[in-house]
């Protein structure tokens, strides 16, 4: 059994290999050693917390921070390998595809971010529906990237609906957008 005290509570865990990473929300991202729980490193560079669990890949462990930067740390030593900054915080989780990292951030706003090099593939051309980003959660699906969240869902109509009254809304912005292009 590991335990890990902490000053504030922490968010979801992703295990990779014989590493645990985990985001708290003391503005910490712990790397810890799966069998004896040791802490290897701590990353302490965000200027908020984390609460979205982090995807680890190609030596990188990558996280959205509520200071509203996604962060690229080396999985071996905990050094920054680059910030990318968005206008709001990035409280969900990212996907991952083919080099491409895909996340909302509270600007509600969708990115697409290359992961070796952290500049922007792209942005969604308008804000992602709602008034206030809440849930969300990029899935990639084949060649396509769909926008899962739940700020606008119908009162009254079954999960998953779009609310088709929101005017100017181009819903291929968030829907079908392909990967990699």
């Amino acid at each position: 059994v590991c335990r890990l005290d902490t000053e504030l509570p922490v968010s979801t865990p992703t295990v990779d290999g014989g590493a645990v990473y985990v985001p708290g929300f003391d503005r910490t991202l712990y790397s810890l050693n799966a069998s004896t729980c040791a802490v290897n490193w701590r990353f302490s560079g965000a200027n908020a917390g984390f609460s979205a669990n982090p995807i680890v890949t190609g030596g990188r462990v990558y996280v959205g921070s509520r200071d509203g930067s996604f962060y690229a740390i080396t999985a071996s030593n905990g050094a920054l390998a680059w910030s990318y900054p968005t206008g709001g915080p990035i409280m969900q989780s990212a996907a991952y595809d083919n080099g491409v990292l895909y996340f909302a951030s509270m600007d509600m706003y969708g990115y697409a971010i290359n992961a070796s090099t952290g500049t922007l593939v792209w942005r969604t051309p308008q804000k992602l529906p709602g008034e206030q980003y809440s849930t969300w959660w990029p899935v990639v699906h084949g060649n396509y990237l769909v926008w899962s969240g739940s700020s606008a869902y119908k009162f009254n109509s079954s999960p998953g609906a779009l609310d088709a009254s929101a005017e100017g809304v181009d819903y291929r912005a968030f829907f079908g957008v392909p990967t990699g292009s």
